[in-house]
């Protein structure tokens, strides 16, 4: 009995050396999956935050670029309305010295064209006056003429 028992403690030893091993690998085989979980989850946090600050990299990039061109565009626009501005004004001042310079032509020419018209009118009166003076210089003369003949 005794021997008997020797054996079957010492079976029953080995079952349960055994079976402790068993637990043993097995409590080892779940903290490394539960390790390989937690490390796998740590890293789809890490790639998520990192795809989540590419994004708002991009899109603060697309919002900067978007601003740029929106001023850009309102430069252009305000440089094209001071251009037009500008060619307006100044062919307003180019229609306007024109205008006065047509004025003063027109001005010299009326002026021109009045003071042939007073030269002649005055060269008319002194031609009518100096006819006038030679017809009564004549008249004079042939009475004249007449009175010392009779």
């Amino acid at each position: 009995i005794t021997l008997l028992s020797v054996r079957y403690m010492s079976l029953l030893f080995v079952l349960n050396i055994s079976l402790l091993s068993v637990l043993y690998i097995s409590l080892l085989f779940v903290l490394y999956i539960s390790l390989l979980s937690v490390l796998c989850i740590s890293l789809m946090s890490v790639l998520y935050i990192s795809l989540l600050f590419v994004l708002y990299i991009s899109l603060l990039s697309v919002l900067y670029i978007s601003l740029l061109s929106v001023l850009c565009i309102s430069l252009m626009s305000v440089l094209y309305i001071s251009l037009l501005f500008v060619l307006y004004i100044s062919l307003l001042s180019v229609l306007y010295i024109s205008l006065l310079f047509v004025l003063y032509i027109s001005l010299l020419s009326v002026l021109y064209i009045s003071l042939l018209f007073v030269l002649y009118i005055s060269l008319l009166s002194v031609l009518y006056s100096s006819l006038l003076f030679v017809l009564c210089a004549s008249l004079l003369s042939v009475l004249c003429i007449s009175l010392l003949s009779v």
